[in-house]
């Protein structure tokens, strides 16, 4: 990857670094609150996996190869889905096994990659993309229902657009290290700027719908108050 991406662009990695751990304070800040549920620990929990992640692929693309660092992805994108499915699943009876599912899909995914060889060969692909379809659809999806079904209002979009963004950055950062995509010289700077323009969707998502992170108060605690 050359670094002719042009001036600001190159420091996009740094701006996708800044967004991400803006959003992990903006998730610590609410998930810190005296009446929490399930999807505030959710959405902490992604947003502290997801700090790690972009710290290591925003410094080097290469490792978006790196079997475990893709175990690490996938947990991101399916904690963040998880607490979009626990808001509206208040029953709790799709949640936890949503969450059961795709745990079993990251640690197969992890100890095929672990194994290597025909381990590897067979397992790991499937495994991925068997537990990535599943979130992606929660995180493009839900928020768009909740939007149109629950009033989130129309900023509920960031996220599925930030989503798609960070797919689209994970998928040049592959295909430009396994060399089946040729970007030139401006490779960089492309990935890093769609690294921070869907950290900056997701941060705008957050903080424009005060709804995914309100604390939770019942009224008996209200009155106590």
């Amino acid at each position: 990857m050359g670094s002719s991406g042009g001036g600001f662009l190159q420091y996009m990695d740094s701006m996708a670094m800044a967004f991400g751990f803006l959003l992990f304070l903006w998730v610590l800040h609410h998930a810190c609150g005296r009446y929490i549920k399930l999807h505030h620990g959710a959405f902490l929990a992604g947003s502290m996996v997801s700090l790690v992640v972009v710290f290591l692929v925003g410094r080097k693309a290469e490792l978006a190869l790196d079997p475990f660092v893709g175990a690490m992805a996938l947990l991101m994108g399916v904690l963040y889905a998880m607490g979009f499915l626990a808001l509206i699943d208040e029953a709790r009876r799709i949640t936890p096994y949503f969450a059961a599912y795709s745990m079993v899909g990251i640690l197969g995914y992890a100890l095929a990659a672990h194994y290597g060889d025909v381990t590897a060969s067979v397992w790991q692909m499937p495994l991925m993309w068997a537990t990535l379809i599943p979130s992606g659809i929660v995180l493009l999806g839900v928020p768009v229902w909740l939007m149109t079904r629950k009033g989130y209002g129309v900023h509920a979009l960031w996220m599925p657009l930030g989503t798609i963004l960070l797919y689209a950055a994970f998928y040049y950062m592959v295909g430009t290290t396994n060399e089946t995509i040729l970007l030139g010289d401006n490779a960089a700077s492309l990935i890093n700027t769609l690294l921070a323009a869907g950290y900056f969707g997701h941060l705008l998502s957050f903080v424009l719908v005060p709804g995914w992170l309100a604390a939770d108060r019942p009224a008996a605690a209200e009155q106590e108050a």
